[in-house]
């Protein structure tokens, strides 16, 4: 089997499909700004469930998303709705979703770079901030919210809510900090009360923080 394929012409203007093993890449026409000799390549590196593939040049800038398909090793099946397509960034890995088709995990992303095959079975992380058991004195509470992984394409992708007593509760995300802040109002009475905060990944993750306070 070839590790690499190089120099395929590609107008900009045009669609084009390159393969190489188990990949695929496949460019709508005007995905680049200008033709390119693609070059496609094994790395080396062999992650666990698939090669890495190096796609091209990751300084190359792209007008839009392609579509980019990779067929794994056998992955149990109680882990494929936590597999993704994942890109490498120095020692970290941005995920960058992926839908199964047939045999493959396919994806839209929006820059070349190298890439891999990656799961993600790590809930995410809910970290008080500004929150203890007396918030008599607190107009507000905060709670810095994170992921294992970063996430392309997206500005942030957990799903979270908050509530209070039962009753749900506005939190506002910053989406800078990740910190997810609530201001309290008169429906948060003088007394005891419960807290839950309920934070899910893109792949299904879930962690939840619980605990009273008094107000």
């Amino acid at each position: 089997q070839p590790n690499s394929t190089s120099g395929q012409h590609v107008a900009f203007d045009q669609p084009y499909i390159a393969e190489l093993d188990n990949l695929k890449v496949m460019l709508p026409s005007n995905t680049l700004y200008h033709d390119i000799d693609l070059n496609l390549s094994k790395t080396g590196h062999k992650a666990r469930w698939s090669d890495t593939y190096l796609i091209h040049d990751s300084a190359i800038p792209l007008h839009k998303a392609y579509i980019l398909s990779i067929r794994p090793q056998a992955i149990p099946g109680h882990l494929k709705k936590k597999t993704i397509i994942g890109m490498i960034n120095g020692n970290s890995i941005t995920n960058c979703s992926g839908v199964w088709n047939g045999d493959w995990l396919e994806t839209k992303v929006n820059s070349f770079g190298q890439f891999t095959i990656a799961i993600d079975t790590v809930p995410p992380v809910i970290r008080p901030i500004v929150f203890k058991t007396d918030m008599k004195n607190s107009p507000v509470m905060k709670f810095k919210i994170e992921d294992n992984f970063n996430v392309m394409g997206q500005a942030f992708d957990l799903v979270y809510n908050a509530y209070i007593d039962g009753q749900w509760i506005l939190m506002e995300l910053d989406s800078k900090t990740d910190v997810i802040t609530h201001k309290f109002d008169e429906r948060t009475g003088k007394g005891k009360h419960s807290l839950k905060i309920h934070v899910k990944d893109d792949r299904g993750n879930e962690r939840s923080f619980v605990q009273s306070f008094i107000r």
